[in-house]
């Protein structure tokens, strides 16, 4: 591949690159392609070529058109007129019987063009692919939404696609499509100031939890958050959800164990059995603690979204302490985190220990750290009044 890449500024490059796209050859024609492609890439202007790349869309192979359809998103904003040009090649795209991934490809290159005058032509495709009998291009189509929705909410709205979706959600039995759904409503519900477009009941909850088990982590990702602001009908059936909740907590992917503890974080506000809280809260300790010892990036996360646990409901992570304690090569940002999570879990049982830990980055040698630990020191003496005769010993060796 890096001989398409190839820094070359040839005088009549173009011309050689329009002669070799309209040969009858189809490798030449392929080659020539994949060079033009190669200059987009890195920053040279091929648009004169807009009209000879086209062509080759009369060319029925799947390597070309995917190509093509890359030219054309990357090249019809600048030349919306030209883009119109092929809406026809796109609207025979989506109507190839033989090809699933032709009609998908057609539909989610429409869709990615960004063109007002383009979308008054996707629509009508567009509504025709969500009820398409394979599940890869029903979900493109759906995904086009939000893009058509951007540019020209008001033909989303004309033609009620959001009422369909909502019938799609409703109805849908195939779990890829259903995670997709339910990103694509995420996406618009942003879109529309963050207004709430679906009121979860019971029956979708349900149907949403039987295909979690189906999904790919991002999928699962996109359903828990959606579940996160389900409100349950009594102690009993936030429990029962929970229930179900629970094993993703074992899942290989971060995203899905902090999503999931999310959900169970919320849903622990609807239950009003004591026992079961703090059976639930001895439960999900451990995955808590589990997620702190992964790659710095994911520990950030984890941390950020253990401060808001912690929040709500400090008592879960109230014995583990010492697990926030700062190692000698946690980045900067890493340390900040753990560091205001030790202030928060300091309590009257672990204040000495905590105390005499953030002494320890008072007199280490990054200075900025350590004014940071002698202020969280002041915040404890003034959190707990058993604490401040040890915090006032503490700051008076360190003055």
């Amino acid at each position: 591949m890096s001989q398409y890449f190839s820094s070359s500024n040839k005088r009549g490059e173009l011309n050689e690159l329009h002669e070799e796209l309209n040969n009858p050859k189809f490798e030449r024609k392929k080659e020539a392609l994949k060079k033009v492609i190669a200059h987009m890439t890195i920053g040279k202007d091929v648009s004169p070529l807009f009209q000879s790349v086209i062509k080759c869309l009369e060319v029925n192979d799947l390597e070309i058109i995917k190509l093509v359809y890359l030219y054309i998103i990357n090249y019809s904003r600048n030349k919306p007129d030209d883009a119109i040009m092929v809406v026809e090649r796109f609207r025979k795209g989506t109507e190839n019987k033989g090809s699933a991934l032709i009609r998908a490809l057609a539909v989610r290159t429409m869709g990615c063009i960004r063109v007002k005058k383009i979308n008054e032509y996707l629509i009508e495709p567009l509504k025709k692919l969500l009820n398409d009998e394979d599940p890869y291009v029903k979900k493109t189509a759906i995904m086009s939404v939000p893009k058509v929705y951007e540019i020209t909410p008001e033909l989303i709205e004309k033609n009620e696609i959001i009422d369909h979706l909502e019938r799609m959600l409703s109805k849908e039995g195939n779990s890829f499509v259903l995670s997709n759904l339910v990103i694509c409503f995420q996406e618009l519900q942003s879109m529309r100031g963050g207004k709430r477009l679906i009121n979860l009941n019971y029956q979708l909850v349900q149907k949403l939890l039987l295909a979690i088990n189906e999904c790919i982590e991002w999928g699962q990702v996109a359903i828990l958050e959606f579940l996160k602001d389900y409100r349950p009908s009594d102690a009993k059936e936030a429990e029962s959800i929970i229930d179900r909740i629970i094993p993703r907590l074992s899942h290989i992917n971060s995203g899905v164990v902090i999503a999931s503890l999310r959900v169970i974080i919320n849903f622990m506000d609807f239950m009003t059995s004591e026992e079961n809280i703090k059976a639930l809260s001895r439960k999900i300790t451990p995955h808590i603690v589990s997620l702190v010892k992964q790659q710095p990036e994911i520990q950030w996360v984890t941390l950020r979204n253990i401060a808001f646990i912690i929040e709500k409901r400090p008592h879960i992570l109230e014995k583990e302490a010492k697990v926030f304690f700062v190692d000698f090569n946690d980045p900067y940002y890493v340390k900040i985190e753990k560091l205001e999570i030790i202030t928060k879990l300091a309590d009257n049982k672990n204040y000495e220990s905590v105390i005499n830990e953030l002494a320890e980055y008072v007199n280490g040698v990054d200075q900025d750290f350590g004014r940071r630990a002698l202020k969280a020191i002041g915040k404890i003496c003034l959190k707990l009044d058993k604490a401040a005769e040890k915090c006032i010993s503490v700051i008076k060796s360190i003055v």
